[in-house]
């Protein structure tokens, strides 16, 4: 199957074998550097792999969601943390030489760096600390970090967990720092909540090391937030090597991943392995001809199709339900031993119809079963099919219910994983009043209201009115029945597909709720009042 795009010849791939080095490679079409003059907190995640719980790489700007995380203008790294999610961060981590400054701050112990021995590529991160003359190497498997530090030599080689540290969303409420053995530390770093991700959120860390160190120190024992440190004697260019598993359910589960995922030392192994994952998952789509620059903007932007959207429970299927009032830890079913699917930390999948779901559902099949598995089961434990989880809570991001034409397209596609009557039942109660689509715009709260639902059916459209009714934003009554009518559509194509013909027929003909926004004399879709007035006066640009 081929496509073309501005003299790129796309072929879609149906298998893809093992990296091999060369002009073969498409790895090496991956610029990671682009657009990260401008970044977000998990745009830029270079020692990952795709859909990765772990998302290791350097830090310019540790603070805000948006233009955080690696920003390439800047001239300091602040710190190498482990979590870059939708409403997620967690376990910072910088060696350092010469005086213990961790307890003073990220602006008394960050570095300078530069860009002219700095490497980034899909599953690997090399930089010299300039500060402190070490050079840092990051990769990653799923669920775990590792580091190698190259050291210039003395006795106070450090390194610090600064746990309570401010990190991209917001500050950090608690955090501890433990010794468990002279080869290992251990801790946890809580997230206090969001504007979007209301519950606080902690994420725990398991931290090995390949030689033993010679001290351990922590600050602010006297307080909810501690950091601390080790410290080691190093000779010149000697190097310390360092795991780091993390979990969002226990430090018994992050050192469990530890152990499942890198039982060994080997970092140029796990390196290789990072780019093999990398290289199968880009290269199932090849492309010929077309010029540098264009190879590179497809592979990059392909990259980053695959980032962002993390894994979210262990290696054993065990994760962090958060949609009740108490959290719980619950355990996704097996096969064979094997967690049926992984759950899954996303954004909505507002807008995605256009992009994401059709990409994902064509190439990456196995990714939409996880998404899909992820949605259902926060139903059965929550009462409600999110539009986007994030460390197991509901966000309410956003408006509507991307999820109907998210499942109605892979089920259409026939990726089928999932048990589609139960998914079904959560999106009929998501199109009705009380559903998902009255909870606009991060609208949490007992009693939402500003979906406009009740005022879809009863009017055929939603008005303007309902930008003043609840707490939300994001919303306008002409867009959201724009969104509803779409989804009505999607939802009336899946259950005429499973045989729920009355439903099907009810839902295709709500669909065509858009019509009572059509304006002819302005060739416009054009809000209305609940009176079924027009909106005047009309601006439709501007």
């Amino acid at each position: 199957m081929g496509l073309v795009l501005s003299g790129l010849l796309v072929m879609m791939a149906t298998s893809s074998g093992a990296f091999a080095a060369g002009d073969s490679s498409v790895v090496r079409w991956v610029d990671p550097f682009i657009d990260t003059h401008k970044s977000r907190w998990f745009y830029f995640a270079s020692a990952s792999r795709p859909f990765g719980m772990v998302s290791l790489s350097p830090d310019t700007d540790t603070e805000g969601s948006w233009q955080s995380g690696y920003l390439y203008d800047d001239k300091t790294i602040r710190t190498f943390s482990h979590i870059h999610g939708w409403q997620l961060s967690g376990v910072a981590v910088l060696p350092t030489t010469g005086p213990m400054n961790g307890h003073k701050g990220m602006d008394a112990y960050e570095s300078a760096f530069s860009h002219g021995d700095e490497v980034a590529q899909p599953g690997y991160h090399r930089v010299r600390l300039d500060r402190y003359q070490i050079t840092v190497e990051l990769t990653s498997t799923e669920r775990v970090g590792f580091h190698r530090y190259t050291y210039p030599g003395g006795k106070d080689s450090h390194i610090i967990f600064d746990a309570g540290a401010t990190l991209g969303h917001g500050p950090m409420e608690a955090s501890r720092l433990q010794e468990v053995s002279r080869y290992e530390v251990s801790g946890y770093s809580i997230m206090a909540p969001t504007i979007r991700r209301p519950k606080a959120t902690p994420v725990y860390f398991v931290a090995r090391f390949n030689k033993p160190f010679t001290t351990f120190g922590t600050w602010g024992d006297d307080t909810p937030k501690q950091g601390g440190y080790v410290t080691f004697e190093t000779g010149p260019g000697e190097q310390i090597l360092m795991k780091v598993g993390v979990s969002f359910t226990s430090i018994k589960g992050a050192r469990r991943n530890l152990v499942a995922e890198v039982p060994h030392w080997d970092f140029d192994g796990v390196r290789q392995q990072s780019v093999n994952v990398w290289e199968g998952h880009l290269s199932k789509i090849q492309v010929k001809g077309g010029t540098t620059k264009q190879r590179t903007k497809f592979y990059t932007d392909l990259w980053h199709a695959l980032l962002g959207r993390r894994i979210m429970s262990d290696v054993d299927g065990s994760y962090r339900d958060q949609t009740g009032e108490e959290p719980k830890i619950r355990q996704i079913s097996k096969d064979n031993g094997v967690p049926r699917f992984n759950m899954m930390n996303f954004d909505a999948l507002w807008g995605s119809h256009w992009s994401l779901n059709i990409l994902w559902s064509l190439v990456y099949p196995e990714v939409v079963d996880d998404f899909v598995n992820t949605l259902i089961t926060m139903y059965h434990n929550g009462g409600l099919m999110p539009r986007g989880p994030s460390g197991g809570n509901y966000t309410y991001v956003m408006v509507g219910d991307p999820a109907t034409p998210f499942i109605s397209s892979a089920w259409h596609k026939g990726i089928r994983g999932y048990d589609i009557d139960v998914a079904y039942e959560a999106m009929k109660k998501n199109a009705f009043p009380g559903g998902i689509r009255d909870r606009a715009g991060y609208e949490h709260g007992n009693r939402p209201k500003g979906g406009g639902m009740a005022d879809y059916i009863r009017l055929g459209y939603v008005p303007l009115e309902v930008e003043s009714q609840g707490k939300g934003f994001h919303r306008g009554g002409a867009a959201i029945t724009l969104e509803y009518a779409y989804q009505d559509w999607s939802l009336g194509e899946l259950a005429r597909s499973i045989g729920r013909i009355t439903d099907g027929d009810y839902f295709l003909a709500r669909s065509a709720n858009y019509r009572n926004l059509w304006d002819s004399k302005t060739g416009f879709m054009r809000p209305r009042h609940s009176n079924g007035d027009f909106i005047d006066p009309f601006h439709p640009v501007g």
